[in-house]
Formats: structure tokens, sequence, C-alpha cells
């Protein structure tokens, strides 16, 4: 019965934990969420939204391929020990998309620290655009 009691409190104590933690999210990233139109996780101090690419219908060498195969991006947050938000992700974007996505991140100061590509013969052609920011929301 002893080692019983002792188990439920140790789940107790880790459902309190992650309650605890949850409520702990700094209220801006709720806007984060609703800007991207999604939800995200908030763990150990750290927003990670998922960006899935469902919306590109991927073919290599002419072969269908489903995006989770690596045609996803994603955006993270996180507090600094002063407080500044710090922000960083992997954008999937397409051809058409690189200049005017690129050009929106720079006008307002999100640095673009890699453009490249992961596959040969992807259709559309795909770029994983790297970001980086810091400062306020």
């Amino acid at each position: 019965m002893k080692k019983y009691s002792l188990m439920m409190i140790a789940v107790a104590g880790l459902l309190s934990a992650t309650v605890v933690e949850a409520q702990e999210m700094p209220g801006e990233y709720a806007e984060v969420w609703k800007t991207l139109d999604r939800k995200g996780d908030f763990k150990s101090g750290v927003l990670k939204v998922n960006i899935p690419g469902s919306d590109l219908k991927m073919t290599i060498q002419g072969i269908a391929t489903p995006t989770p195969f690596g045609f996803g991006g994603w955006v993270a947050l996180s507090k600094s020990s002063d407080g500044a938000d710090a922000m960083m992700g992997d954008l999937v974007l397409t051809q058409g998309e690189v200049n005017p996505v690129m050009s929106a991140l720079l006008e307002n100061g999100i640095d673009v620290t890699a453009l490249h590509n992961h596959f040969f013969w992807d259709d559309p052609h795909v770029y994983f655009t790297h970001v980086h920011g810091m400062g306020e929301l």
C-alpha cells in the first residue's frame, strides 16, 4: 500500500507540474498561434509550432511523395534570460515564395540564416529557409 501511495503522489506531482508549466506560457505566444492559424506545444519554456506543408502536392522524380517525408517547417520561441524573445525556425517555401517571404522577413528584422534545398528532382521545387530573430513580440 505504501508503494502505491508514493507512486500516486509522484504522478500527481508530475500532473500538477504540467499544468503549472502550461499556465506560465507568455500571453503574447497565444497571438503567435492566432497569427499562424495553428496550435503548438509549450514545454520547458519553449513554444514550438509545426508548419506541416500539407498544402504542397510533392513529387520526386515524378513519384508522389507525402509531405511528412520532409516538407514541413517549424518555428520556436523562447524568452532569453533578459526577457527578450528569441525565435528560430525552418520555413519550407516554393521557388515563387522565396523572394516575397524573404523580403518580408528581412523588412521586419528577422534574419535569414540559410536558404537551401533538401531534395533533387522535387516538384514543385522547394527551399528550406532558416530564420532567426531576437527582440520583443
